[in-house]
């Protein structure tokens, strides 16, 4: 009995602490290597956690209430076991998520290409067969996203160009500043100095444009106006230079 108490502590010390530490990394960053290494070795011990600390508890349970109890004991057995499964699932999603989607990658690369080579299919569904054979699920997610911030990048800088044309450079500013605003409100995941964004720009704006740095100040007033707690200089110094 003693033995399962001083087990279950430990295991639950072991989660605080765990997860206590987290903010140093973040603070701190350290080289991108060693901070993945632990951050890898902090999934693997909170998920190590919930299972030892779920187990001893359900242990101890058993062993308070099996005599007098059998079946409130196979009830917090079950309970517990359910409810270990669910916290081993959601603190490890990092891990199996990512996982899970090379899984099904690897099974669509042995037998996508048969599929994709039958006749019944139709056109969509081979299609299907064949993005699921070259991309995971989550390399499908990201490119989609990543898609469609280009695409309206792309559309918003044909339109400043349009603008620039007739002179209205108040316009354009604006323009810029409300899809930088825009963009940082609806995908904040995307970096917005990404080499795919800032060659889109290049392709619909900057190459035409004989001094487009000179659009930076009057930009930076209005994503002030628009967003005052965004901080937009980097990205549209990368985006106009």
């Amino acid at each position: 009995m003693k033995l399962l108490i001083i087990v279950f502590l430990s295991v639950q010390l072991l989660v605080t602490s765990v997860f206590a530490e987290e903010p140093c990394d973040n603070v701190l960053q350290p080289q991108a290597a060693a901070s993945a290494s632990r951050q890898r070795l902090k999934s693997y011990s909170v998920i190590a956690s919930v299972m030892v600390g779920s187990s001893s508890l359900a242990a101890l349970l058993s062993s308070l209430v099996g005599e007098n109890s059998p079946a409130l004991t196979y009830f917090a057995a079950t309970f517990l076991s359910q409810l270990s499964s669910l916290g081993v699932y959601v603190v490890g999603a990092p891990i199996w998520e990512p996982l899970q989607s090379k899984v099904r990658a690897m099974a669509y690369r042995k037998t996508g290409e048969h599929q994709e080579a039958n006749e019944i299919h139709s056109f969509l569904e081979k299609q299907y067969f064949r993005t699921n054979r070259q991309l995971t699920i989550n390399e499908q997610m990201s490119r989609n996203i990543l898609r469609d911030y280009v695409l309206m990048v792309s559309m918003a800088f044909d339109s400043a160009r349009h603008a620039s044309s007739t002179r209205d450079f108040d316009r354009v500013a604006r323009q810029i500043a409300e899809v930088a605003v825009r963009l940082n409100k609806l995908y904040p995941d995307v970096d917005p100095k990404d080499p795919l964004v800032v060659r889109a720009i290049h392709i619909a704006f900057t190459d035409f444009i004989e001094l487009p740095s000179d659009f930076s100040e009057l930009v930076l007033k209005y994503t002030s106006e628009q967003d005052q707690d965004g901080d937009y200089d980097d990205t549209i110094n990368a985006w106009l230079s």
